[in-house]
């Protein structure tokens, strides 16, 4: 996970995601951001889920997917100022204490043992 730098999110540990580019699929865009974010390549293994999460602005909708990293060790960057693996208990606790940006992590953490979906359960339609 990545400790996000960026008001008003300063200091919560979240997924490395980001926002649909024009023209991308969710496949390119889990790539992309995963370079941009910390400075690696991967590889997406399996569709986890869709978590729907109602904010002050709207709604954020995420893809979340599992991935190995084919590239260079992650780097922070200056949208990521730290990078982690944590255990469960870890994020459990990361959650009591309010450092996580997402409510719904500890539940994607949860159901990755359980709910691994291929890939092309996805269908990119385009013009």
């Amino acid at each position: 996970m990545g400790k996000e730098t960026q008001a008003p999110y300063t200091d919560k540990w979240n997924f490395i995601g980001g926002r649909l580019e024009k023209g991308e699929s969710i496949f390119q865009c889990a790539a992309r951001e995963a370079g941009e974010e910390i400075r690696t390549e991967v590889r997406l293994k399996h569709f986890i889920g869709i978590y729907q999460q109602m904010i002050s602005l709207g709604n954020a909708i995420a893809f979340i997917f599992s991935a190995d990293i084919v590239g260079a060790e992650p780097k922070a960057t200056n949208e990521i100022k730290e990078i982690r693996w944590f255990t469960r208990e870890e994020i459990k606790e990361l959650g009591e204490n309010k450092l996580l940006l997402s409510p719904y992590i500890l539940d994607v953490v949860d159901n990755y043992g359980k709910i691994k979906m291929p890939l092309d359960i996805i269908k990119v339609i385009r013009p």
